[in-house]
């Protein structure tokens, strides 16, 4: 879907959601329509403006997707089918980092992404629960409305789900910010944010004000997080992966098998603990957007890194929780928010801009996301002059 255009995903959207009438084999459904945070080695994830650099994305087929695939189907421990009822959540220990650097599209990873929004229908349930959000991946907004409108239909095999709406999100699109308020957080107060990413992220938050909103520099109030999301992350990785053999988890992404090993020494105190804690920033953010429409950050602290590398510093740094704090604060919350593309660094890589909305606000992101879109028309690179590489 994120590659067809504008003029060819509503057919695509409706050719998916038959689809589901009769599936087909579960594994072969799961392959070619969920994703999982299992695939290609780094060294394969490259963004398209710099083939060299990593791009993080996580929607690949290949062999470990199938491995993980069929044996977690078989053990009901992920959906069997996309779209119409039953869609694959996106763990945030899966394919959260992928969203963070442009690719081709909306949301400034692996392209557009819109994530958390309100719970989107998925059976069986993943381990990641409340903390694992459904959302699409395309080049535009206004293509990701169209998603979000055919993935959002009820089943009441998902009792997270809340009562079906029947909205038509492309629909519904406004794109007057006027007298909106927007609080534009550089760095939630804790985070060390890069110069070049910082420079671009200011700039673009000139869209902003400029399209009538009110701006305010502020911090919603909150710590860093990254205890909390590892301890309830990593546990329901771990609850994930358990019943695999070491010589099956050899053909696994090596990095998620790491964090299932961290995720077993969680103790059960130290599961409701993080929990309580996760209970405290809701409330905290529920309270904050009582004064705030909109809460806007970069979407990743750093620029692209080499391909190859799980952090940007390896002497330094082990695993991506530590330089990608923006985003799973909100997988956290719930809340919806929407990474997209606002710029590129002096080396010409690219930069994201996170919009983050209160508790079921996705028209709202959605609204804002349209406005910075149509404002900052959204650059892609020339697929066909980037040079091969090993796939």
């Amino acid at each position: 879907i994120a590659n067809d255009s504008r003029s060819t995903l509503e057919p695509r959207v409706t050719q998916i959601r038959h689809s589901t009438q009769d599936p087909g084999p579960p594994n072969r459904r799961f392959e070619e329509l969920a994703t999982i945070g299992v695939s290609q080695p780094r060294h394969r994830r490259r963004t398209p403006w710099r083939t060299s650099h990593a791009s993080s994305t996580r929607v690949r087929r290949s062999s470990r997707m199938r491995l993980l695939a069929k044996r977690t189907q078989a053990r009901g421990l992920l959906p069997q089918a996309a779209t119409q009822g039953p869609v694959p959540g996106r763990a945030a220990g899966g394919d959260r980092p992928p969203r963070f650097w442009p690719g081709t599209a909306y949301g400034p990873a692996p392209p557009s992404i819109l994530r958390a929004l309100r719970p989107r229908p998925q059976f069986p349930v993943g381990a990641f629960g409340t903390m694992a959000h459904v959302g699409p991946i395309t080049r535009s907004v206004e293509d990701a409305a169209l998603v979000l409108n055919a993935i959002s239909k009820p089943d009441i095999r998902d009792w997270y789900t809340l009562p079906y709406e029947n909205l038509d999100y492309r629909e519904n699109l406004e794109l007057d910010l006027k007298g909106i308020k927007i609080a534009f957080s550089p760095d939630l107060g804790f985070v060390q944010v890069g110069e070049p990413v910082a420079k671009v992220v200011k700039n673009g938050m000139k869209i902003f004000s400029e399209l009538g909103a009110h701006v305010e520099t502020i911090n919603p109030g909150f710590n860093c997080t990254r205890d909390t999301f590892e301890k309830l992350g990593f546990s329901a990785i771990y609850q994930t992966l358990k019943n695999f053999s070491p010589e099956e988890k050899k053909q696994m992404d090596q990095g998620l098998v790491t964090i299932s090993e961290l995720g077993k020494k969680v103790t059960l105190t130290e599961y409701f603990e993080a929990n309580k804690d996760r209970e405290a920033l809701g409330l905290l953010m529920r309270k904050f957007h009582e004064k705030f429409d909109l809460l806007v950050t970069p979407t990743v602290p750093v620029p692209p890194f080499f391909a190859g590398q799980d952090v940007p510093v390896p002497k330094s740094q082990k695993r991506w929780t530590e330089w990608a704090p923006f985003s799973y604060p909100f997988n956290l919350t719930r809340q919806p928010a929407a990474s997209v593309p606002c710029g590129f660094d002096a080396d010409g890589l690219p930069v994201g801009l996170q919009i983050v909305g209160p508790l079921f606000s996705d028209q709202l992101v959605l609204n804002a996301s349209r406005a910075f879109e149509l404002a900052r028309p959204f650059v892609f690179p020339d697929l066909g002059a980037l040079k091969a590489f090993d796939n």
